[in-house]
């Protein structure tokens, strides 16, 4: 996936977070990225937009599956839990 922010963009895009859901890589201009826990050399790759460059190598490997504790904390249902302050969710909210 292609992902590019505006330079006055702060903190994660929705498409950066779409592609920890999908495991997928992603081509971010994006630098900060790198603080984050998902971030992966191997999946991400930050692209300089004054020299657009891609190594072929990084889009012919396979991407790195993340852990599911890794993966879970930027899902729709974390982040859903997250803005209604629920911090032990009933059975009925478990993931399935």
């Amino acid at each position: 996936m292609l992902d590019l922010p505006h330079p006055q963009q702060t903190g994660l895009t929705m498409r950066a977070i779409e592609t920890v859901g999908a495991g997928r890589k992603l081509i971010t201009t994006a630098g900060d990225i790198r603080g984050y826990d998902f971030y992966r050399p191997e999946n991400i790759h930050i692209l300089n937009g004054a020299n657009p460059r891609i190594d072929p190598t990084f889009l012919r490997t396979p991407s790195i599956p993340l852990p599911p504790d890794v993966q879970e904390r930027y899902s729709l249902r974390a982040w859903a839990l997250d803005v209604l302050g629920v911090t032990a969710p009933p059975n009925f909210l478990r993931a399935v």
